[in-house]
Order: C-alpha cells, then structure tokens, then sequence
C-alpha cells in the first residue's frame, strides 16, 4: 500500500488531508461532535471554555487544568475586548494561564470565534508529523519548555499549516494529528534513496 505524505510545495496536500483524516478514530469523532463544534466559532461562555478544553484534553478535566480553565474563564470579558488584529504574540502573552499547547488552543479558540482559522491547533503529534513531512525525522516537543514550544508554533508551524489552503482546516488538524500519531506508533524513518 502507497501511503500519501505531504511534502511542502506540492499539490498533493488534498490527496493527504483525505486519506490521513479518513482515519481520524471513531471516539475523537464523538468528541468532535459532541465536544468541539457545538462550542467552537461562538461567543465564549463558561461551558463552551469547559466543553473546548475537555475536548482538548479527551477527557475530563483534573483539579489542576480544570482551575487553569476556570482561570482563563474569569478573563472572558478580556478575550472578548481584544482587537481583533491582536498579533499572537501580543494575545499569548497576555494569555498566560496553563502550559504552552493550553494557551496555543486558547488563541485557536478566540480566532475561530472571529471566523478566522489561520491558528491551527498544536501538540506533540501535529509538531511530529510536519517534522517529518518537512525534515525527513521524528522530533519530539515534550521535554521542551513553554518558549520553544511558542517560538515552534508561531515561527515553524503555523507557516507550515498555511500549506493546507484550500482544505477544511479541521480535516487538515484531524489528519496532521493521525499521521503524527502514525508516525510515533511505527516509528517511520525516510526510505533510502
């Protein structure tokens, strides 16, 4: 079986999107339907905040990520004053509550609820999968401190991403993430040439 793998600056983003989303599990699905798209690309409310980071985390919150939300739940009157030309440079520093892919989420989050989607979604699987689609290895961003995990996201990822116009920018999330999970799971290395 030839599986399809993205490579920058080819036509083939469709044919990758299609297969890798094609994959996207049975339960992230129900998550989805459930948890992400009644809540997201509308006012934020208390619920809607608890419902979009309990679908981030896939599953219920722990005390701890349940105050960061309840954190960043307190702060909705200022989300919702926010210019909407905010730089996300400007809006993750002033976003401050929780761990980097928290405060990633939040500013994917907060655009959609502008319409805009040009803030992807990042964790360690969708960092995984442009790694090797861009450099041919598998790179992990566990160990990394907030900083890098920011400084990836807005100066690697979120140009990478921009390779997906012209697809539904969920199905392009939901297959980035499958083929990152694919690759830690059989740990793929590049075919000699």
């Amino acid at each position: 079986m030839r599986l399809p793998i993205f490579r920058p600056a080819t036509a083939a983003a469709a044919d990758f999107v299609d297969f890798w989303a094609a994959h996207w599990r049975k339960q992230d699905r129900a998550n989805d339907e459930r948890l992400y798209e009644p809540n997201i690309s509308k006012p934020f409310t208390a619920e809607r905040v608890m419902a979009l980071f309990e679908w981030k985390n896939q599953m219920p919150l722990a005390a701890k990520k349940r105050r960061t939300a309840e954190k960043i739940i307190e702060r909705l009157a200022d989300l919702a004053a926010l210019p909407r030309d905010t730089s996300p440079e400007d809006f993750l520093d002033r976003f401050k509550h929780g761990r980097a892919i928290w405060r990633i989420f939040l500013l994917h989050c907060w655009s959609h609820s502008y319409g805009d989607r040009k803030y992807p979604i990042y964790d360690q699987h969708v960092h995984r999968a442009m790694s090797y689609i861009c450099e041919h290895r598998i790179e992990e961003i566990g160990e990394w401190n907030d900083a890098k995990k920011i400084d990836a996201y807005l100066n690697k990822y979120v140009d990478f991403f921009q390779g997906f116009r012209g697809c539904e920018p969920q199905k392009a999330d939901q297959a980035l993430m499958v083929f990152g999970r694919f690759v830690k799971s059989y740990k793929l290395v590049e075919p000699a040439s």
